[in-house]
């Protein structure tokens, strides 16, 4: 269409075509990044939605679907460390034995701690569970130790004081599902 324009000079035809194309990658960029955004935010609401689901579910104590739910957050959002926690926690301390698994314990705890640069208590206690779980009770100790004396520094006696009573736990080899136990 351009190029059967009468009267208008070569080189301005081109320079009209030049600009066109610039604005159609510009409109394709901002409509790309708008998808993104989109994306972006659906996923939230999908992890959010399936976090929510399987903190019921644990709390119902129905965890192998709050397992697969964990799981389907991590495949979308590898870096969610409440997953991590959560499903680390599950690994470490389940009192139904099908369900624990240390080596996956320490794994998913120790990606929530070097994430939160081990400054969250309530993680470092759970990678001590987990080193428990594996049969590491002397790393579960002194990271039991740890989790307690940030806790403490934060203000959060009563999870200081319930990783006191694990490191007792863990000072006997005795994992923390074990305090669940008659």
């Amino acid at each position: 269409v351009i190029a059967s324009a009468p009267g208008l000079p070569t080189q301005r035809l081109a320079d009209i075509a030049l600009a066109a194309a610039v604005m159609a990658v510009l409109v394709a960029a901002v409509e790309m990044h708008r998808l993104q955004r989109f994306h972006s935010m659906k996923l939230n609401v999908d992890t959010s939605a399936h976090y929510q689901k399987a903190l019921t579910l644990t709390l119902q104590h129905r965890l192998a679907p709050a397992i697969d739910h964990y799981t389907q957050i991590l495949h979308a959002s590898p870096d969610n460390v409440e997953t991590l926690n959560a499903l680390a926690w599950i690994r470490a301390a389940s009192d139904q034995a099908q369900f624990r698994d240390g080596i996956a314990a320490v794994r998913l705890a120790e990606q929530a701690c070097v994430l939160t640069q081990y400054k969250v208590p309530l993680y470092v206690g759970t990678l001590a569970a987990a080193y428990a779980e594996a049969g590491r009770f002397k790393d579960a100790v002194t990271t039991a130790t740890t989790a307690r004396d940030l806790a403490t520094a934060a203000g959060q006696q009563a999870l200081a004081a319930g990783n006191g009573r694990l490191i007792n736990l863990y000072r006997a080899r005795q994992p923390a599902w074990y305090a669940s136990q008659p």
